[in-house]
């Protein structure tokens, strides 16, 4: 609980409408009036996931005290940061590239990146993460202290973030031997980067620790977890049932179908365009892997389902209510999944597809789909659509 102005923007969420927007646009901080608020959600993560917002509001405040304007300065640096990084392991990574362009284009991932929440930089992070592990060990880069110091950099991003991510980082251990001097040096570095990641990951945890009493919504952690412990086949059952009951609203969630507070509904229809072109997408991606990489595909699904775990698994301890804490998970949302799916796509994309796509009538080779651009382009103006579903919710008739 700490004192906050009265009228700043996340305290009064009516702002957001566009006509009170543009009729109370005026509203600086004030200095005299204050509330206490609980600030325990944003005080679980690492300082490092708002660097890009607090550059943004640390500048605006420089010049003004309005606070619509302070918000939405931190959001820009955060667009701009998380885009930034993007673009640079989409520039790198050495498959799969249309495929994380798009994954970063959906209304989910555009809606993170353009607010003050630090799913963005998570998003990024582990692009940024898997790009450059695969571009090492595609390659072949001998690894000189530029790539090593960015190895280290990467390695303390991805666990300063979300800590359910963590096992994004132990990518590295996908770096073959040659790229480091010797053998020695390679165990060195990977067991650095590994001690890295949990002392970073699990630290932070630890001191976060003292504000998880104040969010768990579900009862007793300790006591869900001793229940996963002596009983872990009936947790694997929760799992599977959870997934199985909501596998199309998550999905659905991650493609973009709720945004805003998951109260904005966006049209089916959208979101069936937005897979068609996924696919096709996909599909044109596949083509192009001549050799199959098997271990790293193993190693990024091994990852990937480490990371779905964790997510499963904090929210059933922190917010699954302990009377169904026996059949079900609560709290999960579609978007905590968005980060994972780079790792999903890539590590089938690792593997060779023998497979050709033929007429029917002449047997001739063509091509599974259209340029990237092209289908691109269709996802711009399927976003331009879901802004109309946005816009239509926040519209005010005074």
């Amino acid at each position: 609980m700490i004192p906050i102005p009265a009228n700043l923007i996340p305290y009064q969420w009516y702002t957001y409408t566009p006509y009170i927007l543009w009729n109370h646009f005026k509203m600086n901080i004030s200095t005299t009036e204050g509330i206490l608020h609980n600030n325990v959600n944003m005080a679980l993560y690492s300082p490092v996931s708002y660097v890009f917002q607090v550059i943004g509001i640390g500048a605006a405040d420089l010049f003004c005290d309005n606070s619509h304007v302070l918000i939405l300065a931190g959001r820009i640096a955060n667009i701009l940061g998380c885009t930034a990084i993007l673009y640079y392991a989409i520039k790198f990574i050495p498959y799969g590239k249309w495929a994380i362009v798009f994954i970063s284009m959906l209304p989910m991932s555009l809606q993170e990146r353009a607010s003050l929440s630090v799913d963005a930089i998570t998003c990024a992070a582990a692009a940024a993460m898997l790009s450059f592990c695969l571009y090492i060990r595609h390659k072949k880069i001998k690894m000189g202290c530029r790539e090593l110091g960015l190895m280290y950099a990467l390695t303390a991003l991805v666990s300063s973030c979300k800590v359910v991510y963590f096992p994004a980082a132990f990518l590295i251990l996908l770096i073959p031997a040659e790229s480091f001097a010797d053998r020695r040096r390679e165990l060195v570095h990977k067991a650095a980067g590994c001690l890295e990641t949990v002392v970073l990951s699990l630290g932070w945890l630890a001191i976060a620790g003292n504000y998880l009493g104040s969010t768990r919504a579900g009862g007793d952690a300790a006591q869900k977890l001793r229940f996963i412990c002596s009983s872990p086949g009936r947790y694997l059952y929760i799992l599977d049932k959870t997934f199985w009951e909501d596998e199309g609203k998550l999905i659905g969630e991650m493609l973009g179908s709720k945004l805003g507070s998951l109260d904005i509904t966006v049209n089916v229809m959208l979101l069936f365009f937005i897979m068609v072109l996924f696919f096709k997408i996909y599909y044109r991606e596949k083509e192009k892997r001549e050799q199959p990489d098997y271990p790293a595909s193993l190693f990024m699904v091994m990852s990937g389902c480490t990371m779905v775990l964790l997510i499963a698994t904090s929210l059933y301890l922190q917010w699954t209510v302990i009377g169904a804490s026996t059949y079900s998970i609560e709290g999960l949302q579609g978007r905590y999944f968005l980060p994972v799916l780079p790792f999903v796509v890539c590590a089938f994309l690792s593997t060779k597809d023998n497979s050709k796509m033929t007429k029917a009538s002449g047997g001739m080779n063509v091509r599974v789909c259209g340029g990237g651009v092209n289908l691109l382009f269709c996802l711009y103006v399927i976003n331009l659509l879901v802004l109309m579903n946005v816009i239509s919710y926040s519209s005010y008739v005074g």
